[in-house]
């Protein structure tokens, strides 16, 4: 190697394994092919310890506990900035980027990725599942629905079918697996009560339709004793017109006159046939015309046509005509006289007299049959069957009564589509499709309920913008409209190469922002927790500290505005005290710009062991500190317990790590906790050991960090 001092050129100097002349821009030039520049290396403690703290601006190193390259810019120490890893080019819909908004992976978006928004929502699996069990007969899913399913087998609860008015009827309770039967009585005939009127025929009221009891003699003929049948010319009958018996007529029912004087009264101008009339005592009246005046009663021996009265005395042996009319050319019935011309006829029966009927049961019933001549020919019971339905008054039939009993009482009527899904409907008649229009091209198999079914859907459109019609670049979202755009870079997003610095900052409570910063990022890390101590173990037992817990850690993407902002950075937890205390809590860190503060919290401490050890045992550890408030919040690592499993063998519980600090170590030996320092920001310390030594300290927690990164 030849170090060469050109004092000619500017006080360059070269540095090469042959002469070189150094470049007169640079003090120092050093070439090689085969060798590096390597730098000073060191930890954070030893950079932050150089010159008790006075750095000269520009000063470098490399920093052995975050693999960077430091360099002190006059206020804070920062890191170079760091290239990302190679990515292959490709155009995507989902997109990774880092904080210096370079893209560090891409990858196809789905619906995982995409927000819902108002009438533009997704279909959950568990509704999809709903969806594939629910028919397309049904436009909706119901738990109670206003008609009945055709496939619905039985209703949640059983019910019962109330039937007002004219009928008395008990429904019994029935859910629909199987039909109901539940007798009816006809107890009122159009409101009025049967158990109300007396006991009687009934009488309709064509009007009204209400029944009321019939009076005899005046709605009906009411029956008189039975008699014998019999065709006979003599007739007995009563006030109503009935016949109460018959027997053969004789001249002895037949006026013959009466003894006297007066005028027999014959028709007008009578054709008399020569009557054989005996001897009389005065002498032969033949072809009597007018009046016979002096005559002297005898018997008539043959027979006579007579007109008028007979006032004679005598009789005549057999009426065979009247008016001229023979009883032997009549037919066999009652005879029938005509008023006008006294000419006899026979009787029709139900026209001149009412015949009578077959005999009888009497009784008490609410069914009445006569006949046509108002006569009661048989009585019953009346049945549903006898009395029609009215408005608002209906019967329920065999058919109904079947749906009925397969009716739940959930639903009101009986449809063959319904507009909501019975729960107990397990297919649909017909197989459906379910289309989903908008941002997701979607094509749904045919599906009838009986299984579940799964379709593949794209998003090829958000908020109706179709995605491939934008350029290739990140999609911004706009917040008013949900439509998604191209970011423009140096706007919307920072591109690379446009770092200011960065800065850690582990002390102070505001900050000032570079000027020219129009954006910039935050790494923030709340405190880690002290690791637990112990007391001196005894009886050659072993006394273990668990280890704090970590500090929570955020990232956040800010946009400048105004003012400065400030902070508060979080105090390592104490360590457990020699007398077997648990290690304080770490504390928060927490950074406030433009009015919103974000915080990552401190992790708790770790327990002591403060009984002097146990052969087995198990020291609850310090629970991490969470974050909240960042674009990435995240939880830090739990502090190990400490741990015991004879009186030889155990270990101290090791510090929890945060997303800024790496873990600090458990113990296996006698000693004080490990303090989280050592290993970074925001990691816990960890508990002390004695293996029947001494009393021993945890380790304290590191404390917490901000980090800015100003960007133009």
């Amino acid at each position: 190697m030849v170090l060469m001092a050109n004092h000619s050129i500017a006080q360059s100097v070269g540095i090469a394994s042959t002469v070189i002349t150094p470049d007169a821009s640079s003090i120092l030039e050093m070439r090689s092919t085969s060798r590096g520049m390597l730098i000073p290396r060191m930890t954070t403690a030893q950079r932050d310890a150089i010159n008790s703290g006075s750095f000269a601006t520009g000063l470098m190193i490399y920093n052995m506990d975050t693999n960077n390259f430091n360099y002190w810019n006059g206020t804070a120490w920062l890191i170079l900035q760091r290239n990302n890893s190679a990515i292959t080019a490709a155009t995507n819909t989902k997109i990774t980027y880092d904080a210096n908004g370079l893209v560090t992976a891409g990858a196809a978006a789905t619906t995982a990725d995409i927000a819902p928004s108002t009438n533009r929502n997704y279909v959950t699996d568990a509704q999809q599942t709903v969806i594939a069990n629910t028919s397309g007969t049904n436009t909706g899913d119901q738990t109670s629905v206003t008609g009945n399913a055709g496939t619905a087998t039985s209703f949640a609860t059983g019910r019962t079918i109330g039937i007002t008015g004219d009928v008395t009827y008990t429904s019994p309770t029935f859910n629909g697996t199987s039909n109901i039967t539940a007798a009816a009585a006809v107890t009122r005939i159009n409101g009025t009560a049967l158990s109300g009127l007396a006991t009687g025929i009934l009488k309709n009221t064509t009007a009204t339709g209400v029944p009321t009891i019939a009076v005899a003699g005046t709605d009906f003929v009411a029956p008189n004793t039975a008699i014998a049948g019999a065709t006979n010319t003599k007739i007995t009958y009563d006030a109503k017109g009935l016949v109460t018996a018959g027997a053969q007529a004789s001249a002895a029912n037949l006026s013959n006159g009466t003894t006297g004087s007066g005028n027999i009264v014959l028709a007008t101008s009578p054709v008399l046939i020569t009557p054989n009339l005996g001897t009389p005592s005065a002498g032969i009246a033949t072809n009597l015309t007018g009046t016979a005046a002096g005559l002297t009663a005898g018997t008539v021996t043959t027979n006579a046509n007579l007109t008028g009265d007979v006032t004679s005395v005598g009789n005549a042996s057999t009426v065979v005509k009247i008016n001229g009319t023979a009883l032997s050319g009549l037919a066999t019935g009652i005879l029938k006289n005509t008023t006008a011309t006294g000419v006899p006829t026979i009787a029709v029966a139900g026209t001149d007299f009412v015949a009578p009927n077959s005999a009888i049961a009497g009784a008490t019933n609410t069914k009445i049959t006569y006949d046509a001549k108002g006569l009661v020919t048989s009585g019953g019971s009346a049945t549903t069957a006898d009395i029609a339905p009215s408005t608002n008054r209906n019967y329920v039939t065999d058919a109904q009564q079947t749906v009925i009993a397969n009716t739940s009482g959930i639903n009101t009527g009986d449809q063959t589509s319904v507009t909501g899904n019975a729960g107990t409907a397990t297919s649909l008649a017909t197989g459906r499709t379910i289309g989903i229009t908008g941002d997701v091209t979607y094509t749904s198999p045919t599906f009838n309920g009986t299984s579940n079914i799964t379709a593949a859907a794209i998003v090829t459109r958000i908020n109706g913008t179709a995605l491939s019609g934008l350029a290739t670049g990140i999609l911004k979202n706009t917040t008013a409209t949900g439509v998604p755009t191209i970011a423009v870079a140096g706007t919307d997003y920072a591109t690379p190469g446009t770092l200011i610095k960065y800065s850690v900052i582990t002390s102070g409570t505001s900050f000032t922002l570079d000027p020219n910063t129009t954006k910039f990022v935050i790494e923030i890390a709340g405190a880690g927790g002290g690791g637990g101590g112990v007391v001196k173990a005894g009886g050659n037992k072993l006394a273990v500290g668990s280890g704090g817990g970590g500090g929570g850690y955020l990232k956040k993407f800010i946009t400048v505005v105004s003012g400065s902002p400030s902070f508060s950075i979080g105090t390592g937890g104490t360590a457990g005290s020699n007398a077997g205390g648990s290690g304080g809590s770490g504390g928060s860190t927490s950074f406030t710009y433009n009015s919103i503060t974000y915080t990552a919290n401190g992790g708790a401490g770790g327990a002591g062991d403060a009984n002097g050890g146990s052969s087995i045992s198990i020291v609850s550890s310090g629970a991490a500190g969470t974050a909240s408030g960042g674009d990435i919040n995240l939880t830090g690592v739990d502090g190990a317990p400490g741990l015991t499993l004879s009186n030889s063998v155990g270990t101290s519980g090791n510090g929890g790590n945060s997303y800024l600090g790496n873990t600090s170590r458990s113990l296996t030996a006698s000693g004080d906790g490990i303090s989280g320092t050592a290993f970074g920001y925001g990691v816990g310390g960890s508990g002390a050991f004695d293996n029947n030594t001494s009393a021993r300290v945890g380790g304290a927690g590191s404390s917490g960090v901000v980090i800015i990164w100003e960007y133009k």
